[in-house]
């Protein structure tokens, strides 16, 4: 994600910007030479956000871009390639916050149980996705009130996915979904036998900020009565801002080749199959700290590349 910053000067002055961007959690700060923020400023980014910084020139907007790009690529082992399209050659300070998983199912798919099969967009839409399959114990949750089910798929480490399943329209879940869901469901869980079969996953997403921020309440940062003060004198306001992320999901965790065509045993009576073939919602959580790294819904597994 990125936030362009807009400096107000005076009328018929040129507008420098100022861009934030965020997409392993760190901050990274490009600055110009004729832009100075506060120290305490960038002392507090260093302390908090482990962030580090370099002098950049944005009028040479080719070679800052594709610095940056570089940068972002680096960070986000090439899922990110090119983060800047374009820059504004007023731009004065860039803020990049990035955040990178990769994880390894501690009870991995097997790449030769994958298979196509139909995923349902909607009543009317179905699309072939590569479709996985595993079978072993898993802690779910049935969330009543929701009418959604719930999955857990733990990682080698503290980590794990969190699957959301509802019985109907994922919008309804969207809506009514609150932080406090997601502490009830890790709660309630309780371990039994699953058939689980979920699509592999290489998406890409891309959208605008700008409204969205708008309709959370942060509307004067995008007007000169925006208060950036503890960043610089100069005032600053926020012109744009936009966030691009990836998502993928496969056997091990890593890439894998699909095998299709292969049967599938029959499975015991008190085995659960829970088939992830219609719309639904996941997010990635530290245990340990309790926090959500990841969220987002899969509507259409087989559209990589969604721009709002």
């Amino acid at each position: 994600m990125y936030c362009t910053l807009k400096s107000v000067g005076r009328k018929g002055s040129a507008n420098p910007t100022l861009h934030a961007l965020t997409a392993e959690n760190h901050f990274h700060i490009p600055i110009p030479h004729t832009f100075k923020p506060h120290p305490e400023f960038l002392e507090k980014l260093k302390r908090f956000y482990l962030s580090d910084g370099f002098s950049v020139d944005f009028t040479k907007t080719t070679e800052t871009s594709n610095q940056i790009n570089k940068y972002v690529s680096e960070k986000t082992h090439g899922k990110i390639s090119k983060f800047i399209e374009k820059l504004d050659p007023s731009t004065i300070m860039y803020l990049l916050s990035y955040i990178y998983f990769k994880g390894k199912w501690s009870v991995p798919f097997k790449p030769k149980h994958t298979r196509e099969a139909q995923f349902h967009v909607d009543e009317e839409t179905t699309v072939p996705v590569q479709m996985m399959f595993v079978k072993d114990d898993f802690y779910s949750y049935y969330d009543h009130q929701l009418s959604v089910s719930v999955l857990r798929l733990d990682y080698n480490d503290s980590f794990s996915m969190i699957l959301a399943l509802p019985d109907k329209n994922i919008t309804l879940l969207e809506e009514a979904l609150c932080p406090h869901h997601i502490t009830k469901w890790q709660k309630w869980m309780s371990e039994r036998e699953y058939f689980i079969s979920l699509p592999k996953l290489s998406l890409k997403t891309s959208y605008s900020l700008n409204s969205i921020l708008s309709e959370m309440g942060f509307k004067d940062m995008f007007t000169a009565k925006a208060n950036f003060s503890g960043i610089s004198d100069q005032n600053l306001l926020v012109s744009e801002a936009a966030h691009k992320a990836t998502l993928d999901v496969d056997e091990a965790g890593a890439e894998a080749t699909a095998v299709t065509g292969i049967g599938i045993t029959l499975f015991s009576a008190r085995l659960v199959l829970l088939t992830f073939d219609r719309p639904f919602m996941i997010f990635i959580v530290d245990q340990k700290a309790n926090n959500v790294l990841f969220m987002g819904k899969i509507v259409n597994p087989a559209n990589s590349e969604v721009r709002q």
